[in-house]
């Protein structure tokens, strides 16, 4: 019965809080979409990809199927990317490398160089999505991401995005990628690597498991509706993490995130749920500098408690949110009684925005 020691202007505050919150609680249980169109589908799916019909408009999705090398691994990169392709319905999605043989005359690398051009003419503030799914090389000095013809290197690919400030979610899904993050990483941008070195080349298994992660209900570790990038990669990173433990095997990648542009990178098992309690930065870093704070708050789809919200109140939602993961950081720094206070007015303050912004 400890909880009956617990303070009790404490416990008022947490009922008053649930009070507030449950009504957001059970409409975002009440409103999950349905739509035929993001469906999961199962590991034993067929291996063409299906893309969405969409028009010659700029697309701001691309799904990068890298060289098979072997029959089997083509069927394996075509399934995750499937995964994909159904994650992103509701964004428009450019695929390459998808056929057995190479029909067109223009190069996968070429068409990957005339995809991220086109990105430029997007909307600054659409988020841009770039998913490698395949095989990666390290020659000694050298990492390259494999595909049909000429392959392409994380240099190469620094040098197509550099100078671009808008928002983007890089994931590379394929052995000895560490180097893309170190290459590719910058504000604004979450880069995902299967490996936490250029030396561990042996196959990949994180992207399989990054893909699956996104739509599976248990990955949803804050329970609000909707599987953020931070969730995906923490689950496919413990699926990785599993797989080479139940077959008895010496791991050989090591899954790494990076969203605060400091090229170092956090492993999936540096959170707890969605907060960090282990990391590479110094312990007087701020919130806002720790990795995963981006990632945490994009998603494939919009969760069930942001629909019918205006830009203007998600952007107000997220500052406070900002704020919420601050003041928890410093909880051991302030009084039991002031922390509380002020967790609650940041709770109240969210709730306010919610309620008003709902007809």
């Amino acid at each position: 019965m400890g909880w009956l020691n617990f303070p009790k202007r404490h416990i008022r505050t947490t009922l008053k809080l649930s009070i507030l919150l449950w009504p957001l609680t059970a409409f975002a249980q009440s409103s999950q979409p349905q739509s035929p169109n993001t469906s999961y589908r199962s590991s034993n799916s067929s291996s063409q990809v299906v893309v969405p019909q969409v028009d010659s408009d700029p697309t701001d999705a691309c799904v990068v199927v890298g060289a098979p090398g072997e029959p089997q691994f083509g069927e394996m990169f075509s399934q995750w990317a499937n995964l994909w392709v159904d994650g992103l319905s509701s964004r428009r999605t450019e695929l390459i490398g998808n056929s057995t043989e190479q029909t067109s005359d223009i190069s996968d690398r070429e068409s990957l160089k005339r995809w991220i051009d086109q990105t430029k003419v997007l909307d600054p503030k659409r988020t841009r999505w770039l998913i490698l799914l395949g095989h990666g090389t390290f020659d000694g000095k050298t990492t390259k991401f494999n595909l049909r013809g000429e392959d392409i290197s994380s240099s190469e690919l620094q040098q197509w995005l550099e100078g671009d400030t808008s928002q983007w979610v890089i994931v590379v899904g394929a052995a000895s990628s560490a180097p893309f993050l170190k290459a590719l990483s910058g504000p604004n941008r979450v880069v995902i690597v299967s490996t936490k070195n250029s030396n561990e080349s042996n196959f990949s298994r994180f992207g399989g498991y990054m893909s699956q992660s996104l739509r599976e209900e248990t990955c949803d570790l804050d329970h609000d509706g909707a599987v953020s990038i931070l969730e995906a990669f923490i689950c496919a990173s413990q699926k990785t993490k599993q797989y080479y433990a139940d077959n008895r095997l010496l791991a050989t990648e090591h899954p790494l995130l990076d969203d605060n542009a400091d090229s170092l990178g956090t492993s999936g098992e540096s959170y707890r749920g969605v907060r960090p309690v282990a990391m590479n930065a110094p312990s007087n870093t701020p919130p806002e500098k720790i990795d995963g704070q981006l990632a945490k708050r994009i998603t494939l789809k919009a969760r069930p408690s942001d629909q019918g919200l205006s830009e203007e109140s998600l952007a107000a939602i997220e500052k406070l949110e900002i704020q919420l993961e601050s003041l928890r950081s410093s909880k051991e720094l302030l009084q039991p009684d002031d922390y509380y206070s002020k967790l609650e007015t940041i709770f109240l303050e969210i709730a306010k925005i919610r309620f008003s912004a709902r007809p």
